[in-house]
């Protein structure tokens, strides 16, 4: 039970890379209208998520099942995929809000838990970290929604371009 539950907990990644991906329309779920995120102008960042969640699942059943030495090394997999994916979510979403910063940071605290609790306190690691992947690609969007308002306030100020 608590095993599977655990590996369950990989679906927050998965959810996350589709979204990021535009896969998951929120508006359609909500039926609120909302700005259009076009959180898939870099796709990688939404497969990167994906291939996380893999990896994850992947590591984590065999570390469940006993195999000590293929967990071994896919420990190493999976933190070498979530350290590229930061780097490469560094890349092109900049420097993480404080909003996503208050999310990643705490989550922190769940990511190598020792003891009997590992199982359900990793698996609030899984939640925090997917839900930091969405917000670090939100944040990426709303610096390029400013940079391109700012360039058109500049152009126009200056007579360059005319809205019409």
């Amino acid at each position: 039970g608590l095993c599977v539950t655990f590996l369950v907990s990989n679906i927050f990644y998965f959810l996350s890379g589709l979204y990021l991906l535009d896969c998951i329309n929120i508006e359609k779920l909500t039926k609120k209208q909302q700005w259009s995120s076009h959180t898939s102008r870099y796709p990688l960042l939404g497969a990167l998520t994906l291939t996380s969640g893999i990896i994850s699942v992947i590591y984590h059943t065999c570390q469940a099942l006993g195999n000590i030495n293929v967990a071994e090394t896919l420990c190493f997999v999976d933190h070498g995929v979530a350290l590229t994916s930061g780097l490469y979510f560094f890349r092109k979403c900049g420097v993480p809000s404080i909003k996503t910063l208050a999310i990643g940071v705490p989550s922190l605290a769940f990511l190598a838990f020792p003891g009997d609790m590992y199982p359900v306190i990793h698996s609030l690691w899984h939640m925090g970290s997917s839900g930091v992947t969405i917000s670090w690609a939100l944040d990426g969007v709303d610096k390029r929604k400013k940079y391109i308002s700012s360039t058109l306030r500049q152009r126009k100020s200056k007579g360059v371009c005319e809205i019409q």
